[in-house]
C-alpha cells in the first residue's frame, strides 16, 4: 500500500543518478524505506540492487570490495554499524559505477564534527516527511474509499501523517476490527517489550533501548525521572540533546568514540552566534560527578573559544565541583545540571506542551 509522492521520487532518483551516496531519513513509519522501493523499481530495475539489512553478514561490508549496481543500506544507525563505511565508500574510485543509499531515522549520523565536510562532496540528503492531511485523505480515498471528512480529521490527528499507523488503521477498519466511536483507543502512546507487548510497571532491573528520542519518551521521563537510570550513556546524551533541540537550539551529537571532552554541540544564531559544548555523563545514583569533569570541560572550551557549556548528570556534583565555578567565577560560563534540575526541565517540557 502506498501513495505517489512524485516529487520525493524525483529527488531520489536524481540524488542516485548525481551522486555516490543518497542518504534518506526520518521519523520512523513515514514511508522511507517504501518510497525508496518505488524509486528503485520504477527507475532502476536494470540494475543490480543489492539490500544490506542490519542482520545482515554481507563481507563486503568488511572488505569493501562492492561491485557495480546500487547498494542499499536499510535502517542504517549506530547499533549495527559504523559511519566510518560512508568514509570508505567516499574513497572508492570514480571509474567505479557503484551508488549507496543510507536509509535511516537519524540525520546525525552523518553530521557529527567534522566528518560532513570529508563526505559533503559525495553525499545528498533527502527527509521524508510524515504525509500531510490531503495525502493522508487520498490514501483513504484511493485504497478504503473512505470520504467522511470527520472522521478522516481523527485519523489525522492519530496517526500524525505516520504511513505505518495509517496502514494499520486501514487495516482494522477493512476487516471491520474496529468502529469509528472506537478510533480513539486504537493507539495509545506506551513503552513496550522487545516482542511490542505494552510494559506497565519499570523498575531498576529494566534496562530501556531507546529507538526514537520523541515526545512520548520525554513525557514518560517527566512523569518517571527514575528512567533515565535504566538509559545507556548514548540514549542519556540522545534525550539531552532532544530537551535543547526543543528549547530552540541548533544539535550535534559528537561520534561515540574520542569525542574529546565533548558529548554535544548546541548552537544558537539570532542577533549574535553561541556555541556551546555539552557534557553527559550517566552516572548511578550515588556516584557524584568530581571537580575533574568541570576542569576538563572548562579547558576545553577555553582553549577552543567556545561562548560555554553545560555538564549534564543523572546523579550530583560534588561540593569541591560546585565550589570550583563559584571561586572562578564561571556561573555564566559552565553550567551543572544535576539528577534533580533535569526532572524540573522535562515537567517544564511536558507543561508547556499540555
Amino acid at each position: 500500500m502506498y501513495i505517489e509522492r512524485p516529487e520525493l521520487l524525483e529527488s531520489i532518483r536524481k540524488s542516485i543518478l548525481e551522486n555516490r551516496i543518497t542518504f534518506i531519513y526520518g521519523m520512523a513509519g513515514v514511508g522511507k524505506t517504501t518510497i525508496c522501493s518505488q524509486c528503485l523499481s520504477k527507475y532502476f530495475s536494470n540494475q543490480n540492487i543489492h539490500t544490506i539489512r542490519p542482520y545482515s553478514s554481507d563481507v563486503s561490508l568488511l572488505t569493501h570490495k562492492f561491485d557495480e549496481g546500487i547498494y542499499v543500506f536499510e535502517d542504517f544507525g549506530h547499533e549495527w554499524i559504523n559511519t566510518n563505511i560512508i568514509y570508505e565508500i567516499c574513497k572508492i574510485p570514480s571509474y567505479i559505477n557503484s551508488k549507496f543509499i543510507f536509509i535511516s531515522r537519524e540525520r546525525t549520523l552523518v553530521k557529527q564534527n567534522h566528518f560532513i565536510d570529508v563526505i559533503k562532496p559525495y553525499i545528498h540528503m533527502i527527509e521524508v516527511t510524515p504525509f500531510s492531511h490531503q495525502e493522508m485523505n487520498n490514501l483513504f480515498d484511493n485504497f478504503y474509499s473512505l470520504r467522511n471528512n470527520m472522521f478522516l480529521d481523527k485519523i489525522y490527528d492519530i496517526t500524525q501523517g505516520n504511513a505505518l499507523l495509517a496502514h494499520e488503521i486501514g487495516h482494522f477498519l477493512l476487516h471491520q476490527k474496529i468502529k469509528e466511536n472506537n478510533l480513539s483507543l486504537l493507539y495509545t502512546p506506551c513503552i513496550v517489550d522487545k516482542y511490542g507487548n505494552k510494559i506497565d510497571e519499570i523498575d531498576s532491573s529494566t534496562k530501556i533501548i531507546v529507538t526514537e528520542i520523541n515526545d512520548q519518551l520525554l513525557d514518560e521521563l517527566a512523569k518517571k525521572p527514575e528512567l533515565l537510570h535504566n538509559l545507556s550513556s548514548y540514549d542519556f546524551e540522545r534525550v539531552i540533546a532532544k530537551i535543547f533541540e526543543k528549547q530552540g537550539f541548533s544539535v550535534e551529537i559528537t561520534p561515540r568514540t574520542r569525542d574529546g571532552g565533548k558529548d554535544i554541540f548546541i548552537a544558537k544564531q539570532g542577533l549574535a552566534s553561541f556555541l556551546f559544548y555539552v557534557e553527559c555523563k550517566k552516572y548511578s545514583p550515588n556516584k557524584p560527578v568530581g571537580i575533574d569533569v568541570i576542569q576538563r570541560l572548562y579547558g576545553v572550551i577555553s582553549a577552543e573559544k567556545a561562548n560555554g557549556g553545560f555538564i549534564a548528570t543523572t546523579s550530583y556534583f560534588t561540593k569541591p565541583a560546585e565550589d570550583y565555578i563559584k571561586e572562578h567565577n564561571l556561573e555564566h560560563q559552565l553550567t551543572l545540571q544535576d539528577y534533580n534540575k533535569i526532572s524540573d526541565i522535562l515537567k517544564s517540557l511536558q507543561h508547556n506542551t499540555q
